[in-house]
C-alpha cells in the first residue's frame, strides 16, 4: 500500500521508514494521502474517505498507532475510528536483570515497532547492575549489560516512534549481582541491600543515577528503592545500633535525592517501603484503615512519582490502595504484570484477568499512567515477545472504554503478526484443564518448569502429578500443536519451535521419575530395562533438542551473558538422565540389591497437593539437599 504523509514531525521521519518496512507499506504518492493533526483532545480520531485520510493525534505515538488502523482496514474505502486516550503514559517495563536476560538492540528495536503499532508510548528497561559504569570495572562484571552507545541507540530509535525510556534501576536494595563481589564490601549492609550512611554509597549511587539517565532524553526516572527485607539488621546494625527502618529511609532518601536533583532528574520509586513501616509484619496492601504519621508523609519528596505495584485483580482493594497512596502524592502511578516470570510460557488467564480489574479501576479512580512489568525474577525459560498478546490488551485499554475481544484480537493479529489463539495456547503448557485438585490455585501454578527440572530419581514433585490427566499424551499434542504454529508463522517461529520442544520434553520427561519409581516398588524389571533403554534415552533426546531450540531463541534476541546459567540447569538434567540409566542398569545386573532414592516415600511438595505454584529458586526444585 502507499502512503504519503503531510505533517509528518521530523523527530518521526525515520522511525515511520522502518515502520513501513515492518508493516509493508511504501510512502509515495499517488496512494492514500494522510494528513496529521496535533490536538489538545484526549483523543484519536481517524477518518479516512476514499483516497485522503486524517489522523487526529493528542501524543506522536499516536500517529503510529492511528497508521496501524488505517492499514488494518486498507480494504474500507470509508473508515472512521475515535478513541479517548485514557492514559498520558501507558508503556512496558523490562526486567532485564532478575531474568540474567538483557534483549539486544535489534530486538528491543521490533518490540519498539509493535509497541508503536499498539500505541504504547513508554519503555522502561530495569537494569539493577545491567550497565556499564566508567571507573567501576566490578559494577556488572560478567552479567548481561548494556553499554552506553546501547542506551542511546534505543532511545533514538524509540523517540523516532513516539515512546519515552525511562531508566530503571536501583539506590538501595535488590543489588545481590553487585554486592556479592568484595569491590563493594564497604557498602554492603548485607547480600541484598546497599549501606545506608556510608559516604561511599552515595557517591557509587551518584555515578550510577548519572549512568543510567545520561543517555536518555527523558529526565524521568525510577530509582526503584523496593523490597529492602532486612535494611539496617546487618553491617548499617554493627556500625549504628537498632534503627527503625523508617528512620533508615528518613536518612537515605534526603541523600539520594540531594543526587537526584543536582542531576536534574524528575524520579519516581516503588511505593512500597512507605506502607511496610506502619503496617504489621512488614505487609504492603490491606483492606484496613492506615494510618500514616505525618512524618512519613512529609518524607516523600515532592516531586516524587509513587509507584503503586499490584498484580492481583481484587478492584475494591485496588481502589483503596490508589487513594491511600494519593495521600502521601499526587503524582501515583500504577504498575501491573504481564506474567511470564516463573516457567516456559505466558500466563494468559492470570494476565488477563488481573490488567482488566486493574486498568478498569484505575480509570474509575483517575489514575493516568500505567506501567505493565514483564519481570524476570525466577530465571523464565522463555521470551518477552511471548507476552505479546497481553501487551496488547493493555494498550488496547488505554484507548477503549472497555475491550472487546474480537478488537482486541484483530489488532493484535495486525499489530503483532500472530493469531490469539496461538499464544493463548502459550498458557497450557502450565495451565491443564482438569489437573489441579484444587482449581482456585490453578492459576499460577507452573509445572512446565518443576516437571522439567525436577530429578528423575529423586522427583520432589512426584507426588503433584494429577492422577486424571495423560500428561505423555497432553504435551505431545500440545507440541504437535506448536509445531504446526512455526511452520506457518515465520515471524514467531523460533519461539514456537523452542515451545513445541518443550513440550515434546515434557511429554517424556514429566512422569518419568513416577513411572521408574513405580515399575521399581512393583519389581518390573522388564519394564525398568525398556525404561533404561528406551524411554529415557528419548527423554535425553528431547531435552537436546528443546536445548539446542532454545539456544537458537536466545541467541536471536539476547545479549549471550547469562546464557550460562539455563546451559547449566540443561547440564544437570541431562547428567542425571544418564545417571538414572546407570543406576537402573547396575541394579539389573545385580551389582546393587537395591535403590534407596526410589524406596523414599514421596511427598507433596510443601505439603500442597496438586500442580502448584513454584517461585522458589531453581537449586530447591531439584534436590532437597544444599546447592
Amino acid at each position: 500500500m502507499k502512503l504519503w504523509f503531510h505533517d509528518l514531525p521530523a523527530r518521526l521521519t525515520d522511525g515511520m521508514a522502518d515502520f513501513a518496512k515492518e508493516y509493508g507499506f511504501s510512502q509515495e504518492k499517488g496512494g492514500l494521502e494522510i494528513t496529521l493533526r496535533k490536538t489538545d483532545e484526549k483523543i484519536l480520531e481517524v477518518t479516512r474517505k476514499g483516497n485522503e485520510a486524517q489522523i487526529l493525534y493528542a501524543q506522536p505515538v499516536g500517529i503510529f498507532r492511528g497508521v496501524s488502523l488505517l492499514l488494518q482496514h486498507e480494504k474500507e474505502e470509508n473508515y472512521h475510528s475515535r478513541e479517548t486516550v485514557y492514559f498520558k503514559t501507558n508503556g512496558v517495563m523490562i526486567d532485564g536483570s532478575q531474568r540474567n536476560q538483557l534483549i539486544t538492540v535489534s530486538a528491543t528495536k521490533w518490540l519498539l515497532r509493535m509497541m508503536a503499532a499498539m500505541g504504547l508510548n513508554m519503555l522502561m528497561l530495569y537494569t539493577e547492575d545491567n550497565y556499564d559504569i566508567e571507573g567501576e570495572p566490578y559494577f556488572g562484571y560478567m552479567r548481561p549489560r548494556y553499554s552506553q552507545a546501547d542506551y542511546k541507540a534505543i532511545d533514538d530509535y524509540a523517540y523516532s516512534l513516539g515512546i519515552e525510556v525511562i531508566p530503571c534501576m536501583q539506590t538501595l536494595a535488590h543489588m545481590p549481582d553487585m554486592l556479592r563481589w568484595n569491590a563493594y564490601a564497604d557498602i554492603r549492609d548485607d547480600q541484598w541491600t546497599m549501606l545506608v550512611g556510608e559516604e561511599k554509597t552515595y557517591r557509587l549511587i551518584e555515578k550510577m543515577l548519572a549512568a543510567s539517565s545520561a543517555p536518555f532524553r527523558t529526565k524521568r526516572i525510577h530509582i526503584g528503592m523496593d523490597e529492602a527485607w532486612n535494611m539496617g539488621l546487618g553491617q548499617y546494625l554493627e556500625k549504628n545500633g537498632y534503627r527503625s527502618k523508617h528512620e533508615i529511609m528518613a536518612e537515605h532518601m534526603p541523600r539520594v535525592m540531594e543526587i537526584v536533583r543536582k542531576l536534574g532528574l524528575q524520579p519516581m520509586m516503588w511505593a512500597d517501603m512507605f506502607f511496610r513501616t506502619v503496617l504489621p509484619n512488614s505487609l504492603y496492601r490491606t483492606m484496613d484503615e492506615i494510618r500514616f504519621p505525618q512524618d512519613i508523609i512529609d518524607s516523600v519528596p515532592p516531586e516524587m512519582g509513587l509507584i503503586y505495584w499490584d498484580y492481583r485483580g481484587d478492584s475494591e482493594l485496588i481502589a483503596k490502595m490508589i487513594k491511600d497512596h494519593k495521600r502521601l502524592s499526587d503524582q501515583v502511578i500504577f504498575a501491573g504484570c504481564v506474567r511470564n516470570n516463573r516457567s516456559f510460557c505466558y500466563n494468559h488467564h492470570v494476565s488477563t484477568k488481573h490488567n482488566h480489574t486493574a486498568y478498569m479501576t484505575c480509570k474509575q479512580e483517575g489514575v493516568e499512567e500505567m506501567i505493565t512489568t514483564i519481570w524476570g525474577d525466577n530465571a523464565p525459560e522463555n521470551t518477552v515477545f511471548n507476552t505479546l498478546l497481553g501487551l496488547q490488551y493493555c494498550a488496547e485499554h488505554g484507548y477503549r472504554a472497555e475491550v472487546e475481544e474480537k478488537d482486541w484480537f484483530d489488532r493484535f493479529h495486525f499489530c503483532c503478526h500472530a493469531e490469539a489463539e496461538e499464544f493463548i495456547r502459550l498458557s497450557q503448557l502450565d495451565f491443564i484443564e482438569g489437573a489441579n485438585p484444587h482449581p482456585s490455585t490453578q492459576d499460577n501454578a507452573n509445572p512446565s518448569h518443576y516437571l522439567l527440572w525436577q530429578d528423575p530419581l529423586m522427583g520432589l514433585f512426584d507426588a503433584n502429578l494429577p492422577e486424571k490427566v495423560d500428561l505423555k499424551a497432553y504435551y505431545q499434542e500440545l507440541g504437535e500443536y506448536f509445531e504446526a504454529a512455526a511452520k506457518k508463522n515465520a515471524w514467531h517461529r523460533i519461539m514456537y519451535t523452542q515451545l513445541e520442544k518443550a513440550a515434546k520434553a515434557l511429554a517424556l520427561k514429566a512422569e518419568l521419575g513416577r513411572d521408574i519409581r513405580a515399575a521399581y516398588l512393583a519389581g518390573e524389571k522388564e519394564t525398568l530395562k525398556a525404561l533404561a533403554e528406551n524411554r529415557i534415552p528419548d527423554t535425553i533426546r528431547a531435552v537436546r533438542e528443546l536445548r539446542s531450540a532454545h539456544y537458537d531463541l536466545w541467541m536471536a534476541q539476547c545479549k549471550p551473558a547469562g546464557w550460562e546459567i539455563i546451559d547449566l540447569h540443561y547440564g544437570g538434567l541431562l547428567g542425571r538422565l544418564e545417571t538414572a540409566i546407570r543406576r537402573i542398569q547396575d541394579y539389573l545386573n545385580g551389582k546393587f540389591e537395591s535403590l534407596p532414592e526410589l524406596e523414599e516415600t514421596r511427598l507433596p511438595y510443601n505439603g500442597r497437593e496438586g500442580l502448584v505454584t513454584i517461585t522458589d529458586p531453581y537449586p530447591q526444585l531439584v534436590s532437597a539437599s544444599r546447592l
